[in-house]
C-alpha cells in the first residue's frame, strides 16, 4: 500500500492533517499549531510526526495519564515523510 493512500485510517489521518496546515497556511495564522495525543496513542504521535510534528515534551495530565504536546509549522507546506 503507498504512504499517500488515504484508504487507511492512518493514511487518511495524514491527509486530513495535511489539509488543515495547508489551509492554516493559505490564511496566514498562526505561523504554527500545537498538537497533543496520549502517550500511548502510536498510531497518533506517528501521523503528528509524518505530517511535520516536532516533539516538544511530555506531560502528565490532572488523570495521571501522560500526553506529547508537538508543534506544526505551518508557515512552511506541511510534507509527509516516510519515517517508520
Amino acid at each position: 500500500m503507498a504512504d499517500d493512500d488515504i484508504t487507511s485510517l492512518e493514511g487518511f489521518a495524514a491527509w486530513a492533517l495535511q489539509e488543515v496546515c495547508a489551509r492554516l497556511a493559505a490564511a496566514g495564522e498562526p505561523d504554527r499549531v500545537l498538537l497533543t495525543c496520549d502517550d500511548a496513542n502510536a498510531a497518533s504521535a506517528k501521523t503528528i510526526e509524518r505530517c511535520g510534528g516536532q516533539l516538544e515534551d511530555l506531560r502528565e495530565a490532572e488523570s495521571g495519564r501522560y500526553f506529547r504536546r508537538y508543534w506544526i509549522d505551518v508557515s512552511a507546506k506541511p510534507r509527509l515523510t516516510n519515517q517508520p
